[in-house]
C-alpha cells in the first residue's frame, strides 16, 4: 500500500456522502488495500484526535492490520453464517460505532451501531463487496491479533484487527488516557495518488472570452473574475478529472444564487426578520438569536446552526463561533463544492444527474432547491459548459 498524507486522508473522509463533520472525540480511519492479498494484514489504520467544531484533527498513530476476514472466515463461513463471510462496506463512516469493551475476554472496542456490509460466499480467496447489502451489529470489533502476526487466519471474520500486539496496546493506552471515549470508525477503499496522472488544464482564456460575451454582457468586474478564478482553482486542485458538466452546473448555480456577483451573499432583511427562525429545530437553532446569527451566507447560502456546525467540520474553520467566515471567498467555494458534489445540501448530488450518457440539466436543480428556476439555471449551465475547453 502506498503512503498517505494526513491531508489527503482527511479530505477523503470529508468527501464521503454520510460525512457530517469530524467528531468531538477519536476517529479511526482504516484504508483497505486494493491488492487484497489473501490472509494478509495489508490494510492500515490511522487514528486521529478530533475536536468537533474547533480545529482540524490531529494525527495520533498508525497501525498495520486488516478490515477483511482471513482464510477461516472466507472458506468456512458456513460454520457461523450460511449466507457468507461478512465484508464491511468501504467508503463508509459510522459515528461512535464502537465502545470500550471486551473481545474474547480481551480489552477491545466493540461494535454497538450498525455498519453496512456484504456477505461473500464464492470462496475465491478475496473479500469482495458483492451481492445484497446488510446493516446491523455483527460484532465487527476493533481488536488485536498476536504478538506480531503475519497471517490473518481466524483472527478476523469481519473485525478490524491490528497485526502487532504492542501497537494495539499503544492504541488502547491512548484511548484510556482520553477516558475510553466512543470510537468513530471509517473504512476507505485505497485510492491512487493525485499526482499519478495530472489532468489536462482547462483553457482559461477561451473560458473567460466566452462567458464574458455570453453570460456577462461583454464585461467582467474584477470581483467577478476573482470568484470565477477561485472556482476554477478549486476544480483544478481537487476535482480535475471529474465530469466537466459538474463544473458547468456549479458555475450556473453560483451565477444565479449570487445574481452574477460571484461573491459571498448574505441573506437580506432587517434583524427582526430573522427572529422567526429562532427555535427552528429542523435548522438546529436551539438558542435565542440563532435565526439572525446563522442566517444564510455564501455562494449557496447555508442556514441554521446545524449547517454551520456541519461545515465547521468540513472546513476545519469555526463557523459556529464566527459565522461571517462563511462569506470569505475560499470558504464559499469549498462549501459549494462539498455540498453539490456529495449531497451535503439536500441529499441530491451532481453525480445523480451527470454521469456517463446521463445529463439532466433540469432536475439537477434539486441539489439546491427543488425545481425553482430550474430551466433558467439549466440554460446558464449549458452556456458555461460550452465555454469549457482543454485545447490551447
Amino acid at each position: 500500500m502506498r503512503a498517505f498524507t494526513d491531508e489527503e486522508v482527511l479530505q477523503r473522509v470529508s468527501q464521503l456522502p454520510t460525512f457530517t463533520g469530524f467528531p468531538n472525540g477519536v476517529l479511526d480511519v482504516w484504508i483497505r488495500s486494493t491488492a487484497d492479498e489473501f490472509d494478509s494484514f495489508d490494510d492500515k489504520a490511522f487514528t486521529y484526535e478530533c475536536y468537533g467544531n474547533t480545529k482540524k484533527p490531529k494525527f495520533v498513530m498508525a497501525r498495520n492490520g486488516t478490515t477483511n476476514a482471513g482464510s477461516y472466515g472466507l472458506k468456512n463461513f458456513a460454520d457461523y453464517n450460511h449466507k457468507g463471510c461478512a465484508v464491511l462496506k468501504s467508503d463508509t463512516i459510522i459515528y461512535d460505532s464502537h465502545v470500550w469493551g471486551l473481545h474474547k475476554k480481551k480489552d477491545a472496542y466493540r461494535q454497538v451501531k450498525g455498519f453496512p456490509y456484504f456477505r461473500d460466499n464464492n470462496k475465491n480467496n478475496r473479500a469482495e463487496e458483492i451481492g445484497a447489502e446488510y446493516n446491523d451489529v455483527i460484532l465487527a470489533n476493533v481488536h488485536r491479533a498476536g504478538v506480531n502476526s503475519t497471517v490473518i487466519k481466524d483472527w478476523s471474520t469481519a473485525c478490524l484487527v491490528t497485526a502487532n500486539l504492542q501497537k494495539f496496546f499503544d492504541f488502547l493506552a491512548y484511548m484510556k488516557s482520553k477516558g475510553k471515549p466512543p470510537l468513530t470508525v471509517c473504512i476507505l477503499k485505497e485510492w491512487p495518488a493525485a499526482t499519478a496522472a495530472a489532468p489536462a488544464k482547462l483553457n482559461r482564456k477561451f473560458f473567460f472570452d466566452n462567458v464574458r460575451l455570453n453570460l456577462f454582457g461583454g464585461s467582467l468586474k474584477e470581483s467577478q473574475v476573482q470568484g470565477l478564478e477561485a472556482i476554477l482553482n478549486e476544480w483544478d486542485k481537487n476535482w480535475a478529472g471529474k465530469d466537466d458538466r459538474w463544473l458547468a452546473y456549479m458555475f450556473a448555480t453560483v451565477h444565479h444564487e449570487t445574481d452574477r456577483k460571484f461573491a459571498g451573499i448574505e441573506e437580506y432583511g432587517p434583524d427582526s426578520y430573522f427572529k422567526k427562525y429562532d427555535g427552528r429545530l429542523d435548522l438546529g437553532n436551539t438558542q435565542p438569536g440563532d435565526g439572525l446569527r446563522f442566517k444564510g451566507r455564501g455562494f449557496v447560502q447555508i442556514t441554521g446552526r446545524a449547517n454551520y456546525t456541519k461545515y465547521t467540520g468540513v472546513l476545519g474553520v469555526d463557523l459556529v463561533k464566527k459565522p461571517e467566515l462563511a462569506l470569505e471567498l475560499k470558504h464559499c467555494v469549498q462549501i459549494m463544492f462539498h455540498g453539490m458534489a456529495t449531497g451535503g445540501f439536500t441529499g441530491k448530488k451532481l453525480g445523480d444527474y451527470f454521469k456517463g450518457n446521463t445529463a439532466d440539466w433540469i432536475n439537477a436543480r434539486r441539489i439546491i432547491n427543488k425545481l425553482d428556476k430550474a430551466n433558467l439555471i439549466a440554460d446558464y449551465a449549458k452556456q458555461f459548459y460550452a465555454a469549457i475547453s482543454y485545447t490551447t
